[in-house]
């Protein structure tokens, strides 16, 4: 019997994982920050340069710090690190450079504020995606990326021999509109060619008959597929092939025909459900299926004036136009690289929103229905959390002014000016995933650097439902069963010393794909 326990424990020894276990260090902090300055670079006006973004930890050099004129305090009983930026701006004469302070991590292991010793607890999130039922959400720089299905429908093929069950209705509802992704995807494609078909709008009439055919060709290379539209029946009558057709109550829109023996596979599916039933962006159409001709499905600002009725009601047209673009340069701003960098699907669908949008209509059922509890579908994070609030103070500053109709130097400057020394020491202070820590036990030690929790930001709320405070068999080897807070059972706790984590904080390895 010794002789087996000693084989046993030989395979599977039991090892702390030192390297997690002390792996806070602040050189993590300066490569985040870069990566969240860099997204300022999609404001056309402002230049950045990773290398102006510096790091200072001498704390004798900072001086006496200033918040908004006045001097915020000595900086001896904190432990501050300082962040250095410089940004150019086109306008101004010279580069705005300013500073920005964090907490130093003292030993690997807590902060000093005000005297005080604070340890940073892990934060577990859901890893680049969640589901609940009737949709799914990927996290994105400023506001979830979100597919829904409300509703489902049946469709046929023309000559009734092909029958389609519970076919999505697929709504894109980011930005809190809820949009047909078709008609994302098709404007895609329409404003790219009425920018560069007119770039100065002089002729208004052509401006709006713009045809274009090359349209039906992205959306089949968009999706893979094979479709072919026609105002016709019969001209997309083939053996191998099965048509089906944009119908509304008492309307017929365009035929297309798809390849019969590839009408299963998902990138048909997707198509089918996407030009099966486009509801209508319209309030007072919302429930309707939107019915177009061939001729509409080709013309560029049918799309376009679809887009942004879900936005707006005006009926100026130069307005609607403005708003389009808009449109598109908030969608581009969503996915940055921090964002790329942990999402845990294949490259090939991390370039940008509508790569992700494809992966979500393939593979909806599956990720609507990802446990949520499962820790495979979750990681850890610790920096990330911290830099927030600069991540949404950028996010928010960049909204307006994308939103405003005049933008002028001023109003970019005042995203620096009013970005104060201390944002970050000030929410760090104040946020719950610091934990106060005054025990002379070392044996507590191990317990304050590995507490976890699942609250925070772009976390659970203060109200959790039962299912969250159960006991996931995934929890095994990773969260301690034993060592919960008696305020908030099953939602806080302690990672175990042996929990091995992968890079980005996953509690799983990478698959090949998402190398």
């Amino acid at each position: 019997m010794k002789e087996l326990l000693s084989r046993y424990m030989d395979r599977l020894p039991e090892k702390f994982n030192d390297d997690f276990i002390m792996s806070r260090d602040d050189s993590e902090i300066l490569e985040k920050v870069r990566d969240i300055f860099e997204d300022l670079k999609i404001i056309p006006q402002i230049h950045i340069n990773r290398e102006d973004i510096t790091l200072e930890t001498d704390e004798s050099n900072f001086g006496p710090i200033k918040q908004q004129g006045k001097y915020y305090k000595a900086v001896a009983p904190s432990r501050l690190n300082k962040i250095h930026y410089k940004v150019t701006i086109d306008g101004l004469d010279k580069p705005i450079e300013r500073d920005l302070y964090i907490n130093k991590m003292l030993d690997k292991t807590f902060y000093i504020n005000e005297g005080i010793r604070y340890f940073l607890i892990w934060q577990i999130v859901d890893s680049s995606s969640y589901g609940f039922g009737r949709g799914t959400s990927f996290k994105a720089m400023t506001m979830p990326i979100t597919m829904l299905v409300n509703n489902r429908f049946n469709m046929e093929s023309e000559n009734g021999a092909v029958n389609l069950t519970d076919m999505p209705i697929f709504e894109f509802a980011t930005f809190e509109k809820c949009v047909s992704p078709l008609i994302y995807i098709m404007s895609k494609y329409a404003l790219n060619k009425l920018v560069e078909k007119h770039p100065v709008i002089d002729d208004v009439d052509a401006f709006l008959a713009e045809q274009d055919d090359g349209i039906l060709d992205y959306f089949n290379e968009y999706l893979k597929t094979d479709i072919k539209f026609s105002n016709s029946y019969a001209d997309l009558v083939e053996d191998d092939r099965t048509v089906f057709s944009v119908k509304g109550d008492k309307t017929q829109g365009v035929y297309y025909s798809v390849p019969t023996e590839k009408i299963n596979e998902p990138n048909y599916q997707a198509a089918l459900a996407l030009f099966g039933f486009c509801k209508s962006p319209k309030k007072k159409d919302k429930k309707k299926n939107l019915v177009f001709s061939y001729e509409d499905l080709t013309n560029m600002w049918y799309w376009l004036d679809k887009l942004t009725d879900a936005f707006s009601q005006t009926t100026d047209i130069f307005k609607k136009y403005e708003k389009a673009k808009g449109v598109f340069i908030s969608l581009e701003r969503l996915i940055d690289e921090p964002t790329r960098k942990i999402m845990r699907i294949p490259s090939k669908y991390k370039k940008d929103v509508f790569t992700i949008m494809e992966y979500i209509m393939l593979n909806f059922d599956e990720l609507a229905n990802a446990d949520g509890q499962d820790l495979t579908n979750k990681r850890l994070r610790l920096y990330e959390y911290l830099l927030f609030p600069l991540r949404a103070y950028f996010g928010n500053k960049i909204y307006t002014i994308f939103s405003s109709s005049t933008v002028s130097v001023q109003n970019i400057e005042k995203i620096f000016t009013g970005l104060t020394p201390m944002l970050l020491i000030k929410e760090c202070i104040t946020s719950e995933l610091l934990h106060y820590f005054n025990s002379t036990n070392e044996f507590n030690l191990y317990g304050a650097l590995l507490r976890y929790t699942f609250h925070g930001p772009q976390a659970y709320s203060s109200t959790v439902s039962l299912d969250q405070r159960s006991l996931h068999p995934s929890y095994t080897g990773r969260l301690s069963l034993i060592a919960s807070n008696a305020g908030d059972p099953g939602t806080s706790g302690t990672l175990v010393p042996f929990v091995k984590v992968y890079d980005g904080g996953y509690f799983t390895p990478k698959s090949d794909e998402e190398e």
